[in-house]
């Protein structure tokens, strides 16, 4: 998938992270993160050990990069768990 440096850019907003922290997490100097991310609408190379080390920083964040009709990002919503009624709170009001 060819990504690019607005697509990493949105992601990194999205998921509400700063440049030292996707930094700091892909083991990267936050300069190169904003290099990575000033490209704009170029497309970025997939085999570059930088662009790929953000990118798995962002994909473990729940981003999910779109390529077909036109570049984009979202984030996966976690699955809501229903917790049910705590054991603490039993009692004949809440019996079915």
């Amino acid at each position: 998938m060819t990504l690019t440096g607005n697509q990493m850019h949105a992601a990194r907003v999205l998921v509400g992270l700063e440049v030292a922290d996707v930094a700091k997490s892909a083991g990267l100097a936050a300069d190169q993160v904003q290099r990575i991310e000033a490209r704009g609408t170029a497309s970025l190379r997939d085999s570059d050990p930088a662009v790929a080390a953000i990118r798995d920083v962002l994909l473990r964040q729940g981003i999910v990069f779109l390529s077909e009709g036109g570049r984009g990002v979202l984030q996966k919503t976690p699955a809501r768990v229903e917790e049910g009624i705590r054991p603490c709170d039993l009692d004949a009001t809440n019996d079915d």
